[in-house]
């Protein structure tokens, strides 16, 4: 009879990685196209490049580069664009400030089954794990106690196969949904 058994290498974080990068990316795409008025997902994509304009700068400053063009020029060309989209001109810099990716995740989960808590759980967990913070080991990964000395545990931690499953399906949910979104706004532009 042969041996029909497979064996799977469940890395303790590695996973975690790739998966906050699919669920941050794809949790982008369905804040920016989830809201029904066009407007809204105007300001949120003008709202990202804001950010990307402030990021460029930043990162500009640290390798000692200049902009080709000042930052108070890009951003005004966003705040000139954003209240030609039909933004009142007194909302214009509230709606272009950065928003944090827990809040464009929880309100891309708030658009679907999962909700904003569960999503924002599944990128807290996989981004703990990425960075290899001890409290994302302790909460997320299994641990058994295999020996104590004194008031030390010596323990084993693995992969936790449930909690693998459970974040990579609601990353394949989120972008599923920000593909049908971005199929929706494709065709439809109002």
């Amino acid at each position: 009879m042969q041996d029909k058994s497979v064996s799977i290498t469940l890395h303790t974080h590695g996973q975690y990685s790739l998966l906050r990068g699919a669920f941050e990316n794809s949790a982008r795409a369905v804040w920016m196209l989830g809201p029904a008025q066009r407007l809204m997902r105007v300001q949120r994509r003008l709202c990202m490049q804001a950010g990307e304009h402030k990021n460029s700068d930043r990162m500009r400053a640290l390798l000692q580069q200049q902009p080709k063009r000042p930052l108070d020029v890009r951003m005004q060309q966003l705040t000139d664009l954003v209240i030609r989209a039909g933004t009142n001109a007194a909302d214009a810099k509230k709606v272009l400030r950065p928003v944090p990716y827990s809040e464009v995740v929880r309100e891309a989960g708030a658009l679907m089954p999962m909700g904003a808590a569960e999503a924002e759980a599944v990128w807290s967990s996989c981004s703990s794990l990425a960075h290899g913070d001890l409290y994302g080991t302790l909460s997320v990964l299994e641990r058994n106690i295999v020996g104590t000395q004194g008031l030390v545990n010596l323990a084993q931690v693995t992969s936790s196969p449930m909690v693998l499953f459970w974040a990579a399906d609601r990353t394949v949910a989120m972008m599923r949904r920000g593909f049908g979104l971005f199929e929706e706004r494709a065709t439809c532009h109002r």
